[in-house]
């Protein structure tokens, strides 16, 4: 989904809450463009987490509160220039979790969280109900 469709959507859509104005409801024209939004967000679905996978180039800055990625945690994330400032983990349970891409840092609570590289990503371990804050 480009910011093109986004803006189609959002200018052309027949009622006030983005539901589509025709007779007979369509699950894709209602569900589907907040599902691309997301996955344009945070994808999860290979058991890392993946920031920001497919930004629209035209969403320079910005940011997203409370999606919810796979392995249960919720994630919020902002950006600047078309990278990532900061995300917010909140995991709903221990243990490892991982993200593709570079190594970056992690802080609970103003302390540092040890990181180790692993193949396409890092990991760190992580407890549930603390939130975690990852920047580049």
């Amino acid at each position: 989904m480009t910011g093109a469709n986004i803006r189609t959507m959002v200018t052309a859509s027949r009622t006030r809450n983005f539901m589509n104005g025709f007779t007979v409801f369509q699950i894709d024209g209602n569900l589907g463009a907040t599902a691309g939004i997301a996955e344009a967000l945070l994808q999860s679905h290979t058991g890392m987490l993946h920031l920001l996978p497919a930004l629209p180039p035209d969403w320079r800055d910005g940011e997203a509160k409370g999606l919810r990625a796979r392995g249960d945690v919720t994630v919020s994330l902002r950006w600047a220039e078309g990278t990532l400032a900061e995300a917010v983990l909140l995991p709903g349970h221990s243990g490892d979790l991982a993200l593709a891409g570079p190594v970056m840092q992690v802080c609970c609570g103003g302390e540092p969280v040890p990181v180790y590289p692993i193949e396409g990503g890092f990991r760190f371990q992580a407890q549930a109900g603390k939130a975690y804050m990852v920047k580049p």
